[in-house]
Formats: C-alpha cells, structure tokens, sequence
C-alpha cells in the first residue's frame, strides 16, 4: 500500500532543482542548503501550522545539514542551532520583525534573484509563499528534527512501507472476476487497471510438474502426472498439494532454499579453510523443523536462542548452528588492532545475514555512519550487534539427558555387555590388567557351602577415588564378590554398585547390600572379591564382608580393621581420607598394584579399595561371542559418547561501544543490546543493563525479532516464499525490503499474506498451501494469445503476475533428477553428508579436490552434500550453485555453453545414463522401441510423440540405449518447468 509520502519530491524536475540549489547556494553559505519544497509550491503551507516546515526540512535540508558534521557548519535540525547560522555567520538578525528578517536576509535575495534554485521555474507569488514560510522563527522546533521522520526520493524514513505494523486490507472485489482465491483477487484487481487478464491453466502435466519441483525438488514421475491428467479437479490438485507437503522431499527441498538465505557452509573459509565436521546437525535440524511444520516465529527463535530455549536437547544446540553458518576467521594476527578488526568483521557478517533473512533488512549498511537508504542509524548498529556479541564460533558436546528411558537401558546393556566380554576373555586364564587389585581369601571356609543351606551375605560399600577425577567411581562401577571352589569354578557371585563418586564427603557414606545364595556341598569355598571393570577407575571400597544362616547365627565376618600398613599414607582426592597401600593380612592376600589398597574413613576403621586398573592391552578377541559382544558394545558406546556439534560457544559479558567510521579501535560511546526503532511495533529499548550476559541478550532479541508486531519480520518471509513459487518475489529482492528494494508489485497483497500468515499461527506450510491452490501459481507460462503482444510491451519481466514465469532447474535439482532417472538417488535422510571431495592440506591451508560422484556413498540428494566453500562440483557450478561464503536469497539462473557441456560430457551424466539404460533394458527386453518409450517415460515423464518415438528407436539401433538418454537429458525439456 503506498503512502501519500511517497509522492514528494519524486519527479525529475525536482530532483534537478535541489541538485542546482545545493551547487548555487555553497557560495553564499559555505554548505548546501536545498530548501527546494515542490510540494510546498503546489500546495501552499499555512503560517501556523509548523508540521510543514518540519516536513519541508527533513525532506530537503537534514540530509546534509545536521549531526555532527553539518555541511558549512548550518545545523538546521533545531530552532537554536539554526539562528546561529553557519560558518559565514547568522542567516538573519534574531530579534528583527518578519518584514524586516525576510528582507535582510540573503536566503531571501537569493530565492528573489533565482539563483536559488537556479533556473527554477517557480512563479513569484510561489516564491514569496516559500520565502515568507522559513523565515518565521517560531514554525522552527525546539527539539531536534529527525531526519529519517519522511520518505525521499533518495531514501527510506520511518514511513517507509516495510517499517509498518501490519495492516491487512480488505479482499478486492474485482469487476470481472474469473476466481474466488483470495490472492487472485489480488491480482486479478491489479491486472484489471491494465486491462489483462490472468493467463489460463496450465496443462495438467505442467502443472504437475511444476508442484513437484517447487514443494520437492525432484521430479513427478509419469505415473502421478497420468493420475492428474486423468481427474484433474481441484480436490484432486488439493489432494497432491497435501501428500507433497507431508512428504520427507519437502522438508529436504526447502532446507536447501534455507541453507542458501542463511550461508551455511561446512568449512572456515578463508585461507586456512578447515573443514567443520560436525555442521550437519544444523541442517538436519532445519529439515525436521520444516518437515514437522514448526511455527516461523518459534523456527526463528531457536536459531537465535535454541541453547537457551531448550537447553537440554540436541535441537536446541542445533539450531544455534544458523549464527555461526558463516566464514570464520581462524587467523587473526597477535596485535590488539588485528583482533578487534576481525571479530568486528565476523559482528558484521553476523549482522548482515540476521537483519536480512529475519527482517529484509540491510543493517550492515550503518556501521560507519547512518544508513544511506534506510533510518537506521549507526549507533542502533552497535546496539544490534550488542545482542550478538557474547556469541563464537565453536564445537559443543551433546550428551542426552540423564533421565532419560533409553540413556539409563544403554548405560545398563553397556556394564552387562563389557561384564559377560571379560568374564569370558577371564576364563581363558588371561590377566587383563596388571595394575588392578584383587583380593581372595587364604583358606577355604567350611561353613559357607552346606548342602541346602541358606547363606545371608550383607557387606558395607561406598564409592572412591584416589589420586585423579578420573579415577572416581561412577555408575557404571562396582564390586563382584565371588565364593571359589578348590577347583577353580564358581560356586556363586553377585556384582554390586556403590554409585557415583560426588565432591561432597556427605554423599561418600557406605552403603549396606544384602544378598544370599544356596550352598550345594561341593567343598570348601574361597572369598574373592574384585572390581566389575578395568576402565582405570575404583569399583568401590568395602568395609565389612558378613555371613548369617537363616537363624541369624554368623558363620562369617570381616571387618579389615587389623590391615597393616607398609609404608606412608596419603590422602584421598577431595575427601582428604588417609590412604594406605601395600597392605599386610594373614587372612587375605592380594594380586595387583599396591595392593593391598585401603582407605582409613574413619580413624582405625579402614575399608580396602579396589582399582579396576587399565587394561594392558585390547581385548584378546577369540570366540564369535567374543567378537559379537564386541561389536554390540561399540554400536552402544557410539551411542553414549557425547555428540560433538558445530554451533556457538556463549561468551561472557561484554560492553559495546560505537565505533568511530566503524574503526574499531576508536570506540565511542557505550550502547546497551537493542533493536531498531524504526520497526514500528516492538520497542527497540531490550531494558538491558550495557553487561548483561549472553542468555538475556540473545533471548531478547529473538522475542524482538519475532514480535506479533515486527512487520518485516512476517512480510519478509511471506515474500521469500512467494519468490521461490513465482520466480520472483513482490518485492523482487527477498532480502532486502528496504529502499533499495523498491515497492511491491502488489502491496495489498503483501500485506495481506503477511497478516494472513500471522494470524493463521505462522505456518509454513499453509503459506506454501495457499499460495499453490491460487489460480495465479496453476496458470499457464504463455499468455492469452489476444493480450501477449500488449502485455510483453507494457510489463516485460511480468510483475504483474499476466503469466507464470517458466524456470529452469537448479544445480541441485538438475543433479537429482538425473540420479532420479536413473534409480539410483539415495533418499536416506539425515546425518553427515557424502563428500565428493578429497583433502590436500598444504601447510595449514585445506584444499577440496573433485574425486568420482559415481560411487554409491555419494549418490545422496544434493542437500546432502559435503558443502565446504571455495569448492563445488562442476555440475552444479555449471548451473549456478552459489558458493556458500554469504547469503544467496536470489539464485543466479543463466544460460551458458558451459551448462550444454556438462550435461554431455560430466562424468556423473554418463553414468547416470548408462544406470538408466542397463535399468530400462532389463525391464524392457530387447525392443528399441519400447525401450525408447520407457526411456521418454522414465526421463521426460510422458511418451513420445511418433516422430520422436521412430527417431528414438534409430538412435537405440545405432548407438544403444545410453546415448538415447544422454540426449533426452540433454533437452530443454529436462532442465525447464514451465
């Protein structure tokens, strides 16, 4: 919707006039005062109402004078600063009547003679409206006159179409209308003033074709495009509308539009340009939160805040992935200077792409002065990069949550698993680690193995650590206590855990286990107690060991008070317990290092201590058990490592200055987090202290951001989808909403969706849903033959929307369709991508060579591929793939020789040809001509013409069926969606 504003000083003449103004006037004043006022001729402004002047001078005059460098020295921005003139002095006595200011002054000789402006073609009574009006010192404010308040024909003011709360017009009533669908009203209202009309629908195949490419990236198949054909109603469009939108394909189609808004990249750039291995998760993240239709503003907010917002999940950490998606300077030099240059630079990257893909802005713009085009000013750049000063690039572990079902059965399948692996390396008499201790009993006890007895075992046990945190007991430990027969064999055990070591001596206390077992008879028994696991950690400490009957008669008991000590004690780590070691006992004997390993927890009340020790080597593997156990312990201790993920490590608190000229070893004043005051709606003041901490500031700039009432924030993504389905946004610069994007071809529109979107839970995929079921997207690439002439002459680039605008294939969906063809696409979703790459690394710096796509590892959507920068394949160069170094919103779509190349001479084509070939002739037979026809089928989705079919079966008779599909993905056909 335009405003009125946007009409003044729009037209040549006036702009010529202010330009020869501002030249004539340097003279006399020292400074350009361009006082030029167009409208104000046309429409003569009262004496008392001082809104005009205010008008008249922000429009004209503040652009150069005011701030704090004010050509010529005339600050016209306040009453005060103006009656004290500039470098050539007062423009008029102060105090003088107006008769007598107007004529003592030189703004009026000069206006009178016309020299300024010059050449003007004003008339006097104009003149002498214009003279009397600037010269009544009581219109001039008191306060300062913002020079952003209005639009210009140079740049945006705070009246600026995009800056505005939403506003959703009416629906349009058009004369003739031909569709109810609430966007073409829209549209069908605009084409209507030209006197065109909406193209009609398109074939049912293009059609089918279109919404294929647009909501999946990949192509329809014959078999759906024959369904459509045969029943091709609106609920059956709606129908494949919805199977699409719920599709995986969806998901992955519309993370690559995201990858390219946002610059994901998996390397640093620069000219070390090391690889980031563990980036994908944000790109997995962004294809679950699509997939499963997250809100835009909630989708937003994790990528600004997700580690705060849910702290404890993987997608949380994930998300976050979106603020360091960008180049990252890993050699910044040793001086000061070089420090804050390249973190101020790795601010602004972080500026640029957050105001652009969230609010179609160009913030960057003010970081050396006020924006030029838009009302923001320099000091609001520093506040917005205050919000985003705590963040930095880096790896973070993700270990799931510790209360979590299948966390806690892993960890307890994983001590089960590593148990029964060394009970069965143990019984092949092998010893597994040289520096654990074990204790066995001396001499056999008679009394514990009588046939049919009940034994009760209670015992005392209590976690440990010694000399390092790594060796403390955690869950996993714990103690087996076994009774021996002579022969070697068990008569029975029991393992038992203490728990976790914890720094706090309260929570070391020992702990009472109860247990019993039958005895069989068999002879006398032997104690062996010893560590469950060798991982170089305690199992635990015990303090007594006791044997009861059923009638509670002891038949034994061990308090390990009598140990005696070999040499000089020590203290445990933390506790500050008396350790011993070496210890001495005609009952017990011990096997292992420093054995036997007591601790004194209270004094002259010891407990012996057992060290699980490190193993001496890997695990003698011998039996399939072995081996299958084996395997099952690394599939679970993948599972259990913490996951590395590439995002951002938070900083401390920092204070942001204003940078003079943007050099950042001039700081200024400083400046709190904030926003942008000229997004009317949410208040750009975040109330945050000029330290507050990382979780504050970005936690209030993704609820600024996000605000039901940020305007640019909703238009901007509406328009961004409209782009991708049309070829070209309203507002033909997705990224940009600002002045230097221009107006919307169709505003009511646009702020119609916007408010549509909001209100209807900001949903992506019903925006998509909408947009596709309009008769505007469905229609036909050629235009009704009676208007084709007249409307390619008055609307060539077609904004008016009078046809759909055919489009060629992307890099990445041209790669697919082939692999598509062919039968060979790996649709596996998720994880770390295929490399098509390998690595040299001279010196420190990484280079990406191409090695063969063709293997199966890399025959996975392009999505997934290894996205390292200053590399990319020469397929999906060809056919411009940007490269990933900074936001991409608008795709380049050329047509070159090096694209007709490719697609006959890359390697990948060829295969993909011969895949699709050896795939049709082993369902076809012999035939060349149905083989012919499948291959049509199979890679044009349709049959061929009878022309095309005889010369098709020529070319498969004379040069085999591979050659006839290389041609056929050789045709426009292929690679253009009308």
């Amino acid at each position: 919707m335009s405003h009125p504003l946007l009409t003044l000083g729009r037209s040549a003449p006036a702009r010529a006039l202010a330009h020869r103004a501002c030249r004539s006037w340097l003279p006399a004043f020292g400074a350009a005062w361009v006082l030029v006022g167009i409208t104000l001729f046309v429409t003569p402004v009262r004496a008392q109402d001082s809104r005009q002047l205010v008008r008249l001078v922000a429009t004209h005059c503040l652009e150069c004078h005011s701030a704090d460098e004010p050509a010529g020295g005339l600050d016209l921005s306040r009453r005060a600063t103006m009656l004290s003139g500039g470098d050539s002095g007062p423009l008029w006595p102060n105090d003088s009547p107006l008769d007598e200011r107007i004529e003592a002054s030189l703004l009026t000789e000069r206006l009178r003679d016309r020299e300024m402006p010059p050449d003007s073609e004003l008339t006097d009574e104009q003149i002498e409206q214009l003279v009397a009006t600037l010269h009544q010192v009581e219109l001039w404010p008191e306060k300062h006159i913002d020079g952003f308040q209005v639009t210009l024909d140079t740049r945006a003011g705070y009246d600026w179409w995009s800056l505005a709360p939403l506003s959703a017009p009416p629906l349009p009533s058009p004369a003739n209308a031909e569709h109810n669908h609430p966007i073409d009203r829209f549209i069908e209202t605009r084409l209507e003033r030209q006197g065109l009309t909406l193209a009609p629908l398109a074939s049912p195949r293009d059609q089918v074709r279109r919404l294929h490419n647009d909501l999946t990236g990949l192509p329809a198949d014959a078999e759906t495009i024959a369904a459509f054909e045969a029943n091709p109603s609106d609920d059956a469009w709606e129908r494949l509308v919805d199977r699409l939108l719920d599709s995986d394909a969806y998901a992955e189609r519309w993370t690559q539009h995201w990858l390219d808004v946002v610059r994901f990249g998996e390397s640093q750039g620069f000219e070390y340009n090391e690889p980031r291995n563990d980036a994908w998760h944000y790109r997995d993240w962004v294809i679950r939160s699509l997939r499963d239709d997250m809100p835009y503003d909630r989708f937003v907010q994790m990528q600004l805040a997700g580690d705060l917002l849910e702290p404890e999940s993987l997608d949380g950490l994930a998300a976050t992935g979106f603020l360091v998606a960008g180049i990252h300077n890993t050699v910044v030099g040793q001086s000061e200077t070089m420090r804050r240059t390249a973190r101020h630079a790795e601010l602004e990257e972080l500026a640029t792409t957050t105001s652009q893909a969230f609010l179609g802005l160009t913030i960057h713009c003010a970081r050396c002065h006020d924006h030029k085009f838009d009302p923001i000013r320099t000091r609001e750049y520093y506040q917005f990069i205050a919000a985003l000063d705590t963040v930095h690039h880096g790896t973070r572990p993700y270990q799931r949550q510790t209360d979590s079902p299948r966390l806690e059965q892993d960890r307890e399948e994983r001590a089960r698993l590593r148990l029964a692996l060394l009970d069965s390396v143990r019984r092949t008499g092998r010893t597994l680690s040289s520096s654990g201790n074990a204790i066995v009993s001396s001499r056999a006890i008679a009394k514990l193995n009588e046939r049919d007895a009940d034994y009760i075992v209670r015992c005392s046990l209590a976690p440990t650590v010694y000399a390092a945190p790594s060796q403390q007991t955690i869950d996993d430990d714990g103690l087996r206590l076994e009774l021996i027969r002579d022969d070697g064999t068990t008569l029975w055990s029991t393992d038992l855990r203490p728990g976790a070591w914890s720094n706090d001596p309260a929570d070391q206390r020992f702990r009472t286990f109860t247990t019993d077992y039958l005895g069989d008879g068999s002879g006398p028994v032997r104690w062996r107690v010893s560590s469950l696991l060798h991982e170089g950690r305690f199992g635990g400490a015990i303090d007594s060991l006791t044997v009861t009957t059923l009638s509670g008669e002891v038949v034994f008991e061990e308090t390990f008070d009598d140990l005696e000590p070999r040499h000089e004690s020590a203290r445990q780590a933390d506790s500050e317990l008396v350790i011993h070691w070496g210890m001495r006992n005609d009952r017990w004997e011990a096997v292992g290092l420093n054995a036997i390993h007591a601790v004194e927890h209270t004094p002259g009340n010891g407990a012996v201590q057992l060290f699980g020790g490190s193993l001496d080597g890997p695990l003698p593997l011998e039996t399939d058990e072995q081996r299958a156990i084996d395997r099952q312990l690394r599939e679970l201790d993948s599972r259990l490592a913490p996951i590395p993920i590439y995002t951002i490590v938070p900083g401390g608190p920092t204070t942001m200055h204003v940078m003079r000229r943007g050099d950042p070893m001039q700081p200024l004043e400083a400046v709190a987090p904030g926003g942008l005051a000229a997004i009317a709606g949410p208040t750009a003041d975040f109330e945050l202290p000029l330290d507050a901490t990382d979780a504050d500031r970005r936690l209030a700039l993704a609820r600024w951001v996000t605000h039901p009432e940020n305007g640019p924030f909703h238009r901007t993504m509406v328009n961004r989808v409209w782009h991708y389905h049309f070829g070209q946004g309203l507002v033909p610069t997705p990224s940009d909403l600002g002045w230097a994007g221009g107006q919307p071809s169709h505003p009511e529109l646009l702020e119609w969706l916007a408010a549509w979107f909001r209100d209807e839970g900001r949903s992506i995929k019903q925006l998509h849903r909408l947009i596709v079921t309009s008769h505007a997207y469905r229609q036909s690439s050629a235009p009704r033959t009676s208007q084709a002439s007249i409307a390619a002459r008055m609307d060539a680039d077609n904004r008016l929307l009078w046809r759909q605008n055919p489009r060629r294939l992307d890099a990445e969906s041209v790669r697919d369709a082939l692999l598509s063809a062919a039968g060979r696409l790996d649709q596996t979703l998720f994880g770390p991508g295929y490399r098509d790459v390998k690595i040299e690394v001279i010196g420190a710096a990484h280079y990406y060579q191409p090695i063969d796509e063709s293997q199966s590892a890399t025959l996975r959507r392009s999505l997934y591929r290894w996205r390292v920068r200053a590399d990319r394949a020469p397929l999906l160069e060809a056919f411009d793939c940007p490269e990933p170094s900074t936001p991409t919103p608008v795709r380049s779509s050329t047509s070159s020789p090096t694209q007709a190349l490719s697609l006959w001479n890359d390697p990948l084509v060829l295969s993909a040809a011969r895949w699709t070939a050896e795939d049709i002739a082993a369902r076809a037979g012999e035939d060349p001509a149905r083989q012919a026809t499948m291959a049509w089928r199979r890679i044009l989705a349709r049959d061929p013409e009878p022309r095309e079919l005889a010369t098709g079966r020529t070319l498969v008779e004379s040069q085999g069926l591979d050659a006839l599909c290389r041609v056929l993905f050789n045709t426009t056909e292929f690679v253009v969606i009308d």
